[in-house]
This record gives structure tokens, sequence and C-alpha cells, in this order.
């Protein structure tokens, strides 16, 4: 895991805490370490892709040692409430839809409902512009998540990738280290 180096001052909002390849790259140790005792995830190209509700065996597992080590998990989400809810009940967690991101009132109604405060927070997903910009905007630890697929996107996220592919050149970030998880898989920025 590798921090980022957060200046300048202008592109601070979208500049995240961590970068990996997948949720299953993220040190989930070391967030607890640091205190962070809530995980927010985005569904959509972070969990499983924008046109299924299957997830994986592997994500199945990771979800249920994340609870059994004692993680609050939420699925923090812009899309409809019956994806969500499907989404929540297959893997037992609690979910929010139609959140605003990257507007803040589903992740504050998230630290309302956990009664937890946002520097125990984490924020987990694939799009700089709603995700990592919620959790910094609400001072959660922000950790932006290599999207499982970019040919399988929502009409307006793909607006948005090419302004992600900007921000990665600001942040000397090449593309090739999302494909170097064994070497690096957990980067601070």
């Amino acid at each position: 895991m590798q921090r980022i180096k957060k200046s300048p001052r202008l592109l601070q909002r979208w500049i995240p805490d961590y970068y990996v390849k997948s949720i299953g790259d993220i040190d989930y140790e070391a967030l607890w370490k640091a205190g962070i005792r809530t995980l927010l995830f985005d569904n959509d190209n972070t969990i499983l892709t924008y046109d299924t509700l299957e997830i994986s065996e592997e994500t199945q597992r990771l979800f249920a040692w994340l609870k059994e080590r004692g993680f609050a998990l939420w699925i923090i989400s812009n899309g409809r409430k019956a994806r969500v809810k499907a989404l929540t009940a297959s893997l037992q967690v609690h979910g929010i839809a139609k959140a605003g991101k990257p507007l803040t009132r589903g992740a504050r109604y998230i630290l309302c409902e956990t009664e937890s405060e946002p520097a125990s927070c984490a924020i987990i997903g694939d799009q700089v512009f709603t995700d990592v910009w919620c959790g910094n905007e609400c001072g959660m630890t922000s950790v932006w998540v290599h999207p499982i697929s970019l040919e399988i996107d929502e009409a307006v996220t793909r607006v948005k990738r090419p302004l992600e592919r900007v921000l990665l050149a600001i942040l000397r970030i090449s593309p090739s280290e999302w494909d170097n998880a064994e070497e690096a898989p957990w980067k601070r920025f």
C-alpha cells in the first residue's frame, strides 16, 4: 500500500488516501490498526460488474472474514434501490441506494446509523469523482480501487473515466502499477 502525497490543494478532494487493484488487495489489518471500524463499499465495478448481481465466492469469503474481524460493512451506492437491496441481502450487510455521491448525505446517514466518527471509516470505490470525493469531503479514509471492468460501465461513468486518467497522469501513476499487485498491492498516496 502506498500513500499518495495530497497536493496541489485544488486536487485534494479527488486524491485518495490509497489505491489498489481490487478489494482483495486492501490491507484490512492496516486499516484496523489505524482505527478504521466501518467500511463503506461502492458496489458497481468495485464489488461486482455493473451488468450482474453475481458475487464471486472470493468476495463472499472476504465479506464474511471482514464481518468476523469486527468491521461494520455498508454498501453505499448511487444505484437503484432494488439492486442495492439484492446485493445487501446476498452479502448480509447494510446498504444505502441513491446515496448521491459525491454529495455526503448518504455517507453522513451511515455515520449516524453506526454512531461512527469519520476518522473511523473508510470508503472504498472505483470512481474518483464520486466515491473518493465523497469520502474526502466527509473526512473518511478513501481507497480508490481499479474498476473491475472498463468495458462494462454506466454511460455517465464512461464519460468520467478519461478525467480519471488525467488525474492518474498528474499523480504520476502508471496504469501498469494497477497490474503489479503482487509487487505493491497496497499503495498509499
